[in-house]
């Protein structure tokens, strides 16, 4: 972790996490993302991300809740540069149905996906709930490559992120990449069941 913080960044200061993973989200060509409760991170609304944190941190003050959604939030700046990261979410219908929010929460959110799809800043597949063959049951997880470093991987856990650079663990999260989308709906057909999902909502 240590060698490849110096590869990206180049500085002898060690940040948190967080500020490491937004670091290597600027520099990633592709960021492939699998999504087994919630949306991506790069794709949540601020209503959405307010929602989860104040859920999932229920020690933090609404001032701090407030500040790290609007962080979340910003991440999504890198989408709007014309060299921005190819994004390729697969996230679990379930996560999508969750009534975590209100249901006018979850319609700004589920549009916010199409919206970014219609944009060409987003690839989306859902596995079905039917999926009998799921291949992610194991947890979230992100697998970002780039121009001139190695791919890395950040799996999820309760207290954060843990990030993973052996070359071996790296190579399965990327057949384990493979596998989901193979069993995830094709980007035309995740289209339409959020398109029913939005209209269960009304």
């Amino acid at each position: 972790m240590t060698r490849l913080w110096v590869q990206l960044n180049n500085q002898d200061s060690y940040p948190d996490w967080f500020k490491r993973g937004v670091l290597l989200e600027k520099q990633a060509r592709e960021i492939r993302e699998y999504q087994s409760l919630l949306m991506p991170g790069l794709a949540q609304t601020l209503n959405y991300a307010q929602t989860v944190l104040r859920l999932g941190r229920p020690w933090d003050t609404p001032n701090e809740i407030a500040r790290l959604a609007e962080a979340r939030v910003k991440r999504q700046e890198i989408l709007k540069q014309d060299d921005h990261p190819m994004l390729w979410a697969v996230i679990d219908e379930s996560a999508l149905r969750r009534p975590i929010c209100t249901p006018e929460v979850m319609d700004e959110q589920l549009q916010h996906l199409l919206d970014l799809g219609e944009a060409h800043k987003l690839r989306l597949q859902i596995i079905p709930t039917e999926s009998r063959n799921h291949p992610g049951l194991s947890g979230s997880f992100r697998l970002m490559t780039f121009r001139e470093h190695p791919p890395v991987v950040y799996a999820e856990h309760t207290l954060g992120e843990e990030l993973v650079d052996d070359a071996e663990l790296v190579s399965q999260c990327n057949t384990l990449f493979g596998a989901l989308q193979g069993e995830a709906l094709s980007t035309s057909a995740t289209i339409d069941l959020i398109h029913q999902i939005r209209g269960d909502l009304k």
